[in-house]
């Protein structure tokens, strides 16, 4: 929401909420409703992520194709599995510019990435 030094917050896309970064850092993070005037893009574009998701994921193809909304969790663990087997690859928004967005980047780490026991592991050995 907003350009440049005009940046005020983004929109997830998959909780269907507004985030704002207050204070002189963005380490206040104030969580609403999408304001009316980015409701339709943002609806579009979740639209858009969902069928990209349903591209590679038969769970969320099946949902979509039948009309059924969904939820967050279902989303969320369909973005994991799918980065995890490296067929998705999701993309954030953010500022560096008085930390604006670093929290959500630091928390899609932790939804969407592997653990190392969940990868395997090559090395060379001399």
């Amino acid at each position: 929401m907003g350009l440049e030094t005009t940046l005020r917050g983004l929109i997830d896309l998959i909780t269907r909420k507004s985030i704002i970064f207050d204070g002189p850092n963005g380490e206040n993070i104030i969580e609403s409703e999408i304001p009316e005037e980015f409701q339709a893009e943002a609806e579009a574009k979740r639209t858009e992520l969902i069928e990209k998701l349903a591209e590679v994921d038969e769970e969320i193809e099946d949902k979509y194709l039948s009309g059924e909304d969904l939820s967050v969790d279902v989303i969320k663990k369909a973005i994991r599995r799918n980065v995890i087997e490296r067929k998705f690859f999701p993309v954030l928004m953010g500022s560096a510019i008085k930390n604006k967005g670093v929290q959500l980047a630091l928390n899609a780490v932790l939804d969407y990435l592997p653990n190392p026991l969940e990868k395997d592991n090559y090395a060379f050995d001399l």
